[in-house]
């Protein structure tokens, strides 16, 4: 491996771990912030829906600017814009005594969060791009483990917000903590943008980021990609349905304190990064569509065991469902579309991509907002949402997965690996010896 190349990844790796710090901090204490602002079901969706509907229009300028600066100047700069948003957020926190920031504190919000997420999106196309083109395609699934895994570790951090969430709430302070979590954030980017600016870029040529064809001309080709990007738009569709809602469903239904939320969230994270080493190598030997079905199926049954227990003990084991399905999710996704995407094409389909996963979005928290506010009188809210959420993920699951096709050719799983009622001890038996021959 050239020097360039093996120093490159070890730092997208350490750059992947502090991003991660500035995205988990985001997504995690923004929602709560929002409840703190005395937030509605209809805000939370909002909340949700405009950052999915603007962000993948971000990304077509993206493309466009990838004809006019590297893929490095772009990525690194939009960084450092992206960490300037993050003022006017820890400002609301600060200003609140304000009269004008109490009225307008929600709308200030939303405005701040879609501009950090549209700044985001701008550079994912010419990142996504640049890492296809750096990255041997036979280290990806590999790589791609051990770069989340780094995420995974360093979004831990986010616990201490929690923490002091919890004890200067009951001082009346939580607000200013909550600036103080957003600044944190904005100085993690600011470092992230620093380490992509000492990354290799691979030769490119910008005349062939000129976008070859319209969306519309996209998605009337009928073939594999075609399903594929089908189905991501109308899975995400259903996933938040109930998505936005799991820290309403934690804060006033059960009651949650910060640092219960904060652990909870941690779960998921932390089984996804025991998950991804496995993960990644299943990736690589035996295909991506089958971290598809995993993944699918695992997200169906998530919200369903959310009914099912409210214990916080309980659910933090739950969370085990959640991290095996993003950890399949996201590798899945990723590693397919670098292994069937020219490497000319990878910026605007993964832009054409997004585009229709974020309108996908975009409707699912409508209608999950619209649920939890008009319900029937026999259910709950939060029942109610999630009951429409479970079945659409059914739906989309049996109509979707089933219709692609792999690429390459992949090993066939072991006979071994098969779940048997009559013989349960056997079949254990055969998956202990299946992820152990995983890591050989």
């Amino acid at each position: 491996m050239a020097p360039p190349l093996a120093r490159t990844m070890k730092q997208g790796i350490r750059e992947g771990g502090v991003s991660a710090i500035s995205s988990s901090l985001t997504e995690t204490y923004i929602p709560q912030f929002a409840l703190a602002l005395k937030a509605t079901p209809t805000h939370i969706s909002w909340l949700t829906a405009i950052p999915s509907l603007l962000s993948p229009l971000a990304q077509l300028l993206g493309n466009k600017l990838m004809s006019t600066f590297t893929r490095k100047q772009l990525v690194t700069v939009t960084a450092y814009i992206q960490a300037l948003f993050f003022i006017p957020l820890a400002l609301i926190g600060w200003g609140i005594s304000s009269q004008f920031i109490q009225t307008y504190a929600l709308p200030l919000l939303l405005i701040s969060y879609t501009l950090i997420m549209s700044v985001a999106a701008i550079h994912s196309p010419a990142w996504f791009s640049w890492m296809g083109d750096l990255i041997p395609e036979k280290q990806r699934g590999t790589y791609f483990s051990r770069r989340h895994k780094a995420m995974g570790i360093a979004s831990m951090a986010i616990i201490l917000g929690g923490l002091a969430l919890d004890y200067y709430q009951t001082q009346g302070i939580a607000l200013m903590v909550f600036s103080g979590i957003f600044i944190f954030a904005a100085c993690a980017r600011i470092y992230s943008a620093h380490l992509l600016s000492t990354q290799y870029e691979p030769p490119y040529n910008k005349k062939k980021s000129a976008i070859p064809y319209s969306l519309w001309q996209f998605l009337k080709r009928k073939n594999a990609m075609h399903t594929f990007v089908l189905y991501v738009a109308l899975y995400n569709l259903a996933m938040y349905i109930a998505s936005p809602f799991f820290p309403v469903y934690m804060r006033q239904d059960l009651g949650l304190s910060y640092t219960w939320i904060t652990l909870i969230s941690l779960a998921s994270s932390l089984f996804y990064l025991l998950a991804l080493p496995y993960i990644g190598i299943f990736s690589d030997k035996y295909g991506n569509l089958r971290l598809f079905y995993i993944a699918s199926i695992l997200y169906t049954l998530n919200p369903l065991l959310w009914l099912l227990f409210t214990n916080p003990f309980i659910l933090l084991a739950v969370q085990l469902v959640g991290g095996i399905a993003q950890a399949a999710s996201i590798i899945g996704i990723t590693n397919y579309l670098l292994n069937t995407v020219p490497s000319q094409e990878r910026a605007i389909v993964s832009t054409y991509i997004n585009t229709l996963a974020g309108g996908g979005i975009f409707i699912g928290s409508l209608i999950g907002g619209y649920a939890m506010t008009y319900h029937p009188p026999w259910l709950s809210a939060i029942t109610y949402t999630f009951i429409i959420s479970i079945i659409g993920r059914c739906a989309i699951t049996f109509l979707g997965v089933r219709h692609m096709r792999e690429r390459e050719k992949v090993k066939k799983l072991p006979r071994t690996l098969k779940l048997s009622l009559i013989h349960p001890i056997r079949s254990f038996q055969g998956e202990i010896h299946f992820l152990k021959g995983l890591k050989r």
